[in-house]
Order: structure tokens, then sequence, then C-alpha cells
């Protein structure tokens, strides 16, 4: 029973901490919108601010009372496992955000990659010709990687160099049109990202 309570207990302070700072952040986010959507006056924003400030003041107290109330019921070795579950959990949920970001990262290369080949009107052979040097380059990168008689610099030389050599190789795929295109693309990109 006193497992159950605790890792309840756990649970609920850990996403209830979470959820308040999400929370925090959508709310200021919203803040700002309804400000600018309502057109409020300077004196008008800064008196809104100082309430929501007074608000969250009190939030933060009637929070800080309860888990005052809630640490008091626990023995000091439950306060000691309820803080090794929420070290366990935020280290959990890294890992799962970190794996999310991945995917993502992935899908959207993938995607840009896509719309690039129909952009540059590959052929089915040099789209095979390119997937193969992608499966070759990135063999390579992790060869790279796992070689633990390279120093972090030479690793990262080899990487450069491998960076390259596969750029040329990936120029070689590409007609002198697909290459004229490319290079317009990519001035197109850069030209955006810099405004």
């Amino acid at each position: 029973m006193k497992k159950i309570l605790t890792g309840t207990l756990s649970l609920v302070l850990f996403f209830g901490a979470a959820h308040a700072q999400d929370s925090t952040k959508h709310f200021r986010a919203g803040k700002e919108r309804m400000a600018q959507q309502l057109n409020l006056s300077a004196d008008q924003q800064k008196k809104m601010q100082a309430i929501n400030q007074e608000q969250h003041k009190e939030m933060k107290a009637l929070h800080d009372k309860y888990q005052n109330q809630r640490q008091a019921l626990l023995t000091p070795d439950q306060k000691q496992k309820m803080e090794t579950l929420k070290s366990e959990r935020k280290q959990h949920m890294k890992g799962k955000m970190a794996q999310r970001d991945g995917k993502f990262k992935k899908h959207m290369a993938m995607k840009r990659g896509a719309e690039l080949q129909k952009q540059l009107n590959l052929t089915q052979d040099q789209k095979d010709r390119l997937s193969k040097l992608r499966v070759d380059a990135k063999s390579q990168a992790q060869s790279i990687r796992n070689d633990q008689s390279l120093s972090q610099d030479q690793k990262k030389e080899k990487m450069q160099s491998l960076r390259k050599d596969q750029q040329e190789k990936f120029k070689s795929v590409l007609t002198k049109e697909q290459l004229d295109k490319l290079q317009s693309l990519k001035k197109d990109h850069q030209s955006k990202n810099t405004k």
C-alpha cells in the first residue's frame, strides 16, 4: 500500500510540476497574444501584468502549502524514495523527448529529401545511386564514430573529409541542369533564412 501511495504521490507531484511549467509558457504566450488582439494600452498591460504577478504569487503559496503538507506525511525513507522516483521519471522523460525529437528530425529530413528529388526531377536511377551513397556515407560515419583509436579532433577531421567527399559524389550523379537548380534552391533557402 505504501508503494502505491508513494508512487501515486510521486507521479502527481511530477506531472503537476511539469504541467505547471507548460501551462506557464502557454499562459505567457496567450497573454501576449491577447494584449495584441485586444489592443491594450501600455497602462492596461502594466496593470494586467501586476494582476498576473499577484495571481502567480498566490498560486505558488497555495502550491507550497499543500506540498509541505504532503511532505509532512512522509517518513525520511519515503522522501528519499520519492526523490529517486522523481529523478528516474525525469531521466525517462528526457529520453522520450530525445527519441521523439530524433524521429521528428528524421521525418522532416525525409520529407525535404522527397521534395528536393521532385524539384530536381531525378530519374529512378539517380534516386537509387543517391540512396546507395547515403547508406555508404552513414556506414562510414558510424565507423568513424566507433573508432576508439581516433581522438575527437581526428574524428571531426575525418567526418568533414567524408562530408566533402560525399558532396562531390552526390554532385557527380546530377546533370548540369540539376546542379544549377540545386544551387538556385540553396540560394533561395539562404535568403529566406537571413531575412
